[in-house]
Formats: C-alpha cells, sequence, structure tokens
C-alpha cells in the first residue's frame, strides 16, 4: 500500500489531526526495511530523573523547608543520589 493510500486510511479513522504524509512515509520505509515494532529504540544519553517521584519529594521537602531558598541551595541540599539539572529544578 503506497503511503498516500495510509495517510488517506489515517485521516479517514482519526481525522485531520493524525501524523502527517511526511511521517507516514518515514515510518512506511521503516517497515518495508524490516522494523517490526512502533516502539521507541533505546537512546543511549543521560536517563531523565528531574521528573522522577523520588527527585521532585526531595526539592518539595528543600522548598517547604526553607520557602526563601536559592535555586543553587536546592543543589546543594539534595541527597546523595539525587541529580538534577539546574534548569530542572
Amino acid at each position: 500500500m503506497s503511503a498516500v493510500n495510509i495517510h488517506r486510511n489515517l485521516v479517514s479513522v482519526y481525522g485531520e489531526g493524525c501524523m502527517s504524509i511526511q511521517l507516514v512515509r518515514r515510518w512506511r520505509s521503516w517497515f518495508l526495511k524490516g522494523r517490526q515494532n512502533v516502539h521507541d529504540d533505546e537512546r543511549s544519553g543521560r536517563p531523565v530523573t528531574a521528573t522522577d517521584n523520588a527527585a521532585v519529594a526531595a526539592v518539595r521537602n528543600v522548598v517547604e523547608a526553607d520557602r526563601r531558598v536559592t535555586i543553587d541551595e536546592i543543589m546543594i541540599r539534595l541527597p546523595p543520589g539525587i541529580e538534577i539539572g539546574r534548569s530542572s529544578i
């Protein structure tokens, strides 16, 4: 099935807010090359820890203890093992 036909079918089911024709073409190409699932591939890099429940609770505890604390002080007062970037705090 061509990418245009796939896109038409998607639009008929999901409406105009579905993925673009360019993205359909990309996914179609990947599947033709042997891809078998739609889940994201593993990527290298630093894992996201700022939205981690433990990290959020640690920052909340520091702020609730002293509402006038600065971002730099929060970074210093975080318990060992909780690593959050300055911009995430």
